[in-house]
C-alpha cells in the first residue's frame, strides 16, 4: 500500500512538472511574426529609413567618419549605394559585401522597410 501512494505521489508530481513547463516558453517556441506586426503603409525617407540609418549605420559611416570611405548621412550619399546594390547587399549580409552593422544584423521589419522603400524608387520624402 505504501509503494502505491509513492508511486501516485510521483506520478501526480511528474504530470504538474511537465504541464507547468509547456507554456513557461510559449514566445520562445512560438516567437510573434515580426513580418505581420510591420507596417510598410507609408514608408519614407525622412521618417523611417533616415531613423534605422541613424540608429544602426550613422555613428561609424557619417562625413566625419566614413568608415570604408561610406558615409550615409544624407540622402544624396545613401542613394549612391541604394542604386549601386551594395546597400541591400550589406543589409541582408550576402553577395561579398561586408555585412552591416558589424557583429548583429538589422531587425527583420527593419529590413523589409528598406526593401520596401528601395522597392519605391527611394525616393527623398
Amino acid at each position: 500500500m505504501q509503494i502505491n501512494k509513492i508511486y501516485l505521489w510521483f506520478l501526480f508530481l511528474f504530470m504538474i512538472t511537465i504541464a507547468a513547463c509547456y507554456y513557461d516558453k510559449y514566445n520562445q517556441i512560438y516567437p510573434p511574426d515580426a513580418v505581420l506586426d510591420c507596417d510598410t503603409a507609408a514608408i519614407s525617407y525622412s521618417q523611417n529609413v533616415n531613423a534605422i540609418l541613424s540608429e544602426n549605420c550613422i555613428s561609424c559611416h557619417n562625413n566625419g567618419n566614413a568608415s570604408a570611405g561610406v558615409a550615409l548621412d544624407s540622402y544624396e550619399q545613401v542613394k549612391i549605394f541604394v542604386q549601386s546594390g551594395a546597400m541591400m547587399d550589406a543589409i541582408n549580409q550576402v553577395n561579398g559585401i561586408a555585412p552591416m552593422p558589424p557583429g548583429s544584423k538589422l531587425t527583420e521589419c527593419d529590413i523589409i522597410k528598406m526593401q520596401h522603400w528601395i522597392d519605391g524608387g527611394a525616393l527623398n520624402n
